[in-house]
């Protein structure tokens, strides 16, 4: 059957985008949100609203083929989002540990500073030499 991504791209899907439709591969340029409404919100809102529309509920009759579709591009989109705000998350977790090494090298420094301050001026006479 395949992953999302590999079916999307066989069936060569397109998203309606409000500045036109767009291939798989150029949703990961696409931005999360944005005021001028391009963004995966949008795109991902616009589609569960058109799978709403097209759906009937039945327990006997199977999914028509634009349903299946509409599902796959969501599934797409969501995915999109999913790892987009991972990869968010993992920058912001990453800074915040470079953050916290480079205060913690400082505070070292400053230590040191200190540290050197109380020594006397032959002390430091023999650190020079």
């Amino acid at each position: 059957m395949g992953g999302i991504f590999e079916r999307a791209s066989k069936a060569k899907t397109r998203f309606n985008t409000v500045k036109g439709n767009v291939g798989t591969e150029e949703l990961w340029d696409i931005p999360l949100s944005s005021d001028d409404g391009f963004n995966l919100d949008e795109i991902a809102k616009a589609i569960n609203r058109k799978i709403k529309e097209e759906s009937t509920e039945s327990f006997v009759k199977k999914n028509s083929p634009v349903s299946d579709e509409l599902e796959l591009k969501l599934a797409v989109v969501k995915r999109v989002i999913e790892l987009k705000l991972d990869w968010i998350a993992k920058a912001v977790d990453s800074k915040k540990s470079a953050d916290r090494k480079k205060k913690a090298a400082q505070l070292l420094d400053e230590m040191e500073d200190s540290d050197l301050g109380k020594m006397s001026r032959e002390e430091l006479q023999k650190e020079l030499d």
